[in-house]
């Protein structure tokens, strides 16, 4: 005897989700995506809308030099800013002042400077050892310099005596303690100015106006200091030898995109967006231990009331339906079903067979049904939604049933 099952709609039982359990599931989701938005506006507020670079003519940050920019104008020299060695050669010649800031950024190509006209100057603010090396022989850089100090110039560089007493960092070690320098048989002049422990915080090396000049401390060309002491004189005496200065300042987008470089993901990116991110970062991690929940061994303790057996039913298979567990809940109402099934049959199961399987054989043979349609309902696949998982609930009620009542019934209307 085959028994069709009723169809899902024949008891009505609701399985499409409310608004409120739609809200319950997402409302986290939708809170987390508002902190976010929260964070970022937050950010973009409290970034500053002034151009920070350290050394550039443009930023007008307290690092910044725009304000030596504007003063070197109003003294009659045209400031031209570049950001890689290639624009910065091509805007040279013999009557301009060469500023390389951020030399690190440069790497190898910085070597190129060393092709740059005879007659200008070069002027480089905090070298990179390695370029510094390369482009004057026997002056390296102090790896830990002593911290800014007023300093005197100490020297007869005019532009140096000029400005009288600067703050100063930092320093370089000479390599000829004679006060000369040598490179490539010709003897040229050495002079190291502003000078400290170790050795001075300014070299210069070649006839005025030309050469290479070092400067181990960039602060007194800054916004910041530019107004301190004799900074802005030491500014003019060093950079206003000739009607142009090309300011070097290289950025590392800049640096990538010319030949043989590659620009990464984070050199395109807006200043703020590290802030942002370590913002997020932080919001996520407040959330986290907001949400966390210690897992501990289960405790057990009496109701302090007596509640419906319904109701306990009813709250279970909630906490299956929120967490989308039908497979979990299908296994739980088979070993249940199996649990009734078993006093209702006579006979032992076969050793080692699995208890809904053992029951498939006796239960046909009890009720007539083809063991295939029994098997499915005992140990079928779980069920792929709702609808499914309710239709077996009532194959493994009508099941149970057949077993207490054995008497036929009137078959059921039901649905195509």
């Amino acid at each position: 005897m085959t028994m069709t099952l009723p169809a899902a709609e024949t008891r009505s039982t609701a399985t499409a989700p409310t608004v409120r359990d739609l809200w319950r599931r997402g409302r986290w989701a939708a809170l987390g995506l508002v902190g976010v938005l929260l964070v970022i506006a937050v950010v973009a507020a409290l970034t500053p809308h002034a151009v920070d670079r350290p050394f550039d003519p443009q930023g007008t940050g307290t690092d910044g030099a725009h304000a030596a920019a504007v003063l070197l104008a109003a003294h009659g020299v045209h400031v031209v800013r570049v950001t890689d060695t290639t624009a910065a050669l091509a805007a040279a010649d013999d009557d301009t002042t060469l500023v390389v800031t951020r030399s690190d950024l440069l790497g190898t190509a910085g070597e190129e400077l060393a092709g740059r006209p005879a007659g200008s100057l070069l002027v480089l603010v905090e070298p990179d050892p390695v370029l510094l090396t390369t482009l004057v022989d026997g002056v390296v850089p102090l790896p830990f310099g002593p911290p800014p100090t007023t300093r005197t110039p100490g020297c007869q560089l005019l532009e140096a005596v000029v400005a009288g007493n600067v703050a100063m960092g930092g320093g370089f070690t000479v390599g000829d303690a004679a006060g000369t320098y040598t490179r490539g048989g010709t003897l040229h002049g050495l002079t190291g100015c502003y000078p400290a422990a170790l050795g001075p915080a300014l070299v210069h090396v070649g006839p005025v106006g030309r050469g290479v000049t070092a400067v181990a401390d960039g602060t007194f060309l800054t916004n910041g200091a530019l107004d301190k002491g004799g900074a802005a004189a030491l500014l003019l005496g060093l950079l206003g030898h000739h009607r142009t200065v090309v300011w070097l300042a290289p950025t590392q987008a800049a640096v990538d995109a010319q030949p043989g470089g590659q620009a990464g993901l984070t050199d395109l990116l807006p200043p703020g967006v590290p802030a942002a991110v370590l913002g997020l970062l932080a919001a996520g991690g407040v959330l986290a231990l907001a949400r966390g929940r210690r897992v501990g061994a289960i405790v057990t303790e009496p109701l302090p009331v007596v509640v419906r057996a319904a109701e306990t039913v009813e709250g279970r298979a909630r906490l299956y339906r929120s967490a989308r567990a039908r497979d979990r809940a299908a296994a739980v109402l088979r070993r249940d079903t199996a649990a009734r099934l078993a006093p209702l049959l006579s006979g032992p199961a076969p050793p080692g067979t699995p208890v809904p399987q053992a029951l498939v054989a006796p239960v046909s043979a009890a009720t007539g049904r083809d063991p295939a349609e029994i098997a499915a309902l005992l140990a079928g696949p779980a069920p792929r939604d709702d609808t499914a998982l309710l239709r077996l609930a009532y194959g493994l009620d009508d099941l149970v049933d057949a077993l207490r009542d054995p008497m036929p019934h009137p078959p059921e209307e039901t649905a195509p």
